[in-house]
Formats: C-alpha cells, structure tokens, sequence
C-alpha cells in the first residue's frame, strides 16, 4: 500500500477513535459530537484534498491544493489538524468549540503516534537526575528541589519515571505494585498530544491511568484507590505527591503511601517536610492538610476532596457551591444547574419530568410544556398548523383524513366558500 495512502487510513481511524473517546467521557455536548461525526464523513469524502496524516512534519496532516497534487508528497501542503478543520473545512466555534476541537486534535495525534520509540523509563538516582534538570518542564519539586524526589529513587523496585521525547520532553512516575499492578501518575506537561500518545502507550500495556491530569486527588481508571509500601527514615525530607499524596508512618524505616486520604499525614509541602498536624474530614475522619481542606458552604464542617465532591457541587449559571440533592444534570447538555436556576434557562417536560432547552420543547394551546420526543408519542397535532392540544377531541377529521383544529377547519371552510362564489368559466366557441 502506498505509505501517503496508508497514512491518510490511519489518521480516518485516529479520527473515528476520536469519536468513539468523545462519545464515552460524558463531557462532549451530543450536538458536537454529531458535528464531529459530520466532519469526518466531509474529510473521508473529500478526495479532492486527500487529508493524510503528514510523513514529514509530526503532528500535523497534508493535503493537496490541486488534484495533480493529490498524491504527490513533495507538493502537498501541511498544516495542523485544527487549523484544516477551521480554514479548510469551515467548521466554526459553533459548530464545533475550541475545546472539543483540542481534545479531538489530541486525541488523534496521540493515537497516532508511536509513542514507543520515545519512551524510556529510569529507576534509581536517575529519577532525582532529570528531576534536576527539570525533564519535562519546570514543577515544584524539579531544579534545586529535586532533592525531595530522593524517596523515589530509594525504591526503585516500586516506581519509576517515564521519559518522553519527541520534539518536546515529558514525563510521569510509573508506579509498580506487589500484585502486578502497574499506575502511570500524573503527565508532565499535563496538556498537549503528548499526553494521548503516552496514555495510549500505557493502555496497550495494560497500565492503570488517572482519569484527569490535574492537582491532587487523583481517581483511576480502575475506580480503585491505591496502596504502597516505601522504605523511607523518619526525619528524611519528602517530595510533594501528586497521586499518592497521603502517608501513615508505619515505623522508623517504612512509610504507607495511599491515593486517598486514608493517611495521617498529606504530602503537599514544597519544602521537603510536610506537616504532619492535620485537620480531620468531617465525613470521613481522614487526616487533611491544611491546602487540601475544604469547607462546607455554611463554614460549620471541615471536608477532604472526595466527601466534598461528594456532597457539594458548584451551578455553572449562579456559580453557587450547593448541594448535591439541589443540583440538577441537564442530560441532554450535561449543565449542572442549581434549583434557582433550573426554571430560568430550562423548561420541564410535564410527560417524562426531564427538564429541556426552551428550544428543545414545545407549548401546547393549553399552555402545557412537554419535549418533542413525548409529544410525538402522546398529544394530538393538528396537521395544518402543526400545534399540538392536549385534547384530541379539539380537532376535526376532514374528508382528506387531516386532523384540524378549529382555527384551520374556519380557514378551510373559508377557502372552501372563495372557491365556490368564483365564477364559472366560459368557453369561447
């Protein structure tokens, strides 16, 4: 197979994974997601331009200007994913935001890329080595700090530190526990197509990933929270933790690492030596430090991350913290909207009690609010006007089989008359 053509395979497949990703992480509007799917039917059918994924540049496509040039790589022209969705194919913001169109774009070339070749994972004092030399870019616990990291070294058995280069450095601890069980932390920089393309190298091994890239608190994959065991004196310096950000000291030589807060103690000090005097979870006793507290709207009650979120949400209209029971999932947009709101930007369906976009339902000439899917299956409509009554016996059966509501059967009627008052045609011998 020619490799542009091979190439060109590769980066629809990338693309229709993409999908597959977006239609899975119940973030992405639907409304989006079936202009994606829009898109890509437009570039598979575009054979003009020929987008492939470009030989020659990494993490950009090609495509031709002329059709003389559809195969012709020396005189294809490159450009990135984003910018060819944008210019080339006319696909807005409004069709298609900025923010799906970066995580399609990222999803796509980490797929792409064969992370493989690029990856190399160090153990020992080559962890505290590029953590000095800032591999990966600058962080807390990199340059002069990285003499924090020393505990990871300390164990090389159990975590390891994932090197990327490719055109850019990148890197994430690998941890490696008793039951066989392998974690890729937290990705260093935490956003481009990098971070797909590592994920991608992680899940073909049959790694555990975090399911965000941010601060602490970190949930898996698996839904599972982690444990481990690490040699480490009391009274040596400690780094700040992403993932296994909680610690019990178990005696004077061991510590027990764990991804939530079941510890005594949080690893969030930048210094080297976290304080072990900590505030208590108001719902689960858990030990809290003092940056990873969070209180109840009414100030009363001291939370940790997790019984936060669990009890507490924030509306995306007022940006009120309230609780969860007083936020509703729009399902058809995913807004989480408070009580407050709820009756200003949505409308409830009176069949199925979903709440719905304004231009999502429709009223009934009896001032009933119902969205189109019930109202297709429950109420009458008349077949001049379209309206729809919530009492069928308002309509009228014409002699065409057309249900009328009174005002259509007047102007029927009326028609009717005009017709009939017209005067006869004469015809001219």
């Amino acid at each position: 197979m020619n490799t542009l053509i091979r190439d060109r395979v590769k980066l629809l497949r990338a693309l229709q994974k993409g999908i597959t990703t977006m239609r899975g992480d119940g973030k992405t509007p639907f409304r989006e997601i079936d202009n994606v799917v829009e898109l890509v039917r437009a570039i598979r059918a575009d054979a003009t331009t020929y987008l492939s994924y470009s030989q020659d540049c990494e993490g950009q496509v090609s495509y031709a200007t002329k059709p003389e040039y559809r195969m012709d790589s020396m005189h294809r022209t490159r450009t990135t994913l984003a910018r060819f969705i944008r210019r080339h194919m006319a696909y807005g913001a409004d069709r298609i935001s900025d923010r799906v169109l970066n995580a399609l774009c990222t999803s796509v070339f980490g797929t792409l890329a064969d992370a493989g070749q690029y990856i190399e994972i160090v153990r020992g004092d080559d962890i505290v080595e590029a953590y000095a030399d800032e591999f990966g870019g600058h962080s807390c616990m990199t340059g002069r700090d990285s003499e924090y990291t020393q505990l990871y070294a300390d164990n090389e058995d159990i975590v390891g530190l994932l090197k990327y280069r490719n055109g850019m450095c990148a890197r994430a601890l690998v941890w490696y526990l008793e039951d066989g069980t392998v974690l890729l932390d937290r990705i260093y920089p935490n956003e481009g197509y990098h971070v797909a393309a590592i994920q991608e190298y992680a899940k073909n091994r049959g790694w555990v990933l975090r399911t965000h890239q941010g601060m602490p608190g970190a949930r898996w994959s698996t839904d599972r929270h982690y444990s481990v065991e690490l040699d480490h004196c009391e009274g040596d310096c400690l780094p700040y933790a992403d993932s296994f950000h909680y610690a019990t000291r178990q005696d004077a030589n061991t510590l027990r690492l764990y991804t939530d807060n079941r510890g005594d103690f949080a690893l969030d000090s930048t210094d080297g030596y976290p304080e072990t005097n900590q505030d208590s979870c108001y719902a689960c006793g858990a030990s809290v430090g003092e940056d990873d507290t969070y209180p109840s709207p009414d100030g009363d009650s001291i939370y940790c991350d997790e019984c936060y979120s669990e009890r507490y949400g924030t509306c995306n209209h007022c940006y009120e913290t309230v609780a969860r029971d007083d936020l509703t999932c729009i399902a058809s947009n995913h807004d989480t909207v408070c009580s407050d709101c709820l009756p200003k930007h949505y409308a409830e369906c009176e069949s199925c009690d979903e709440w719905f976009v304004p231009e999502g339902t429709i009223t009934t000439d009896e001032g009933s609010v119902h969205c189109h899917d019930c109202a297709s299956a429950n109420l009458a409509q008349c077949d001049g006007c379209d309206t729809y009554t919530d009492d069928p016996d308002t309509l009228t059966t014409v002699s065409e089989g057309s249900n009328l509501c009174s005002e259509c059967v007047e102007a029927k009627v009326a028609e009717t008359q005009i017709i009939l008052e017209l005067p006869s045609c004469t015809t001219l011998n």
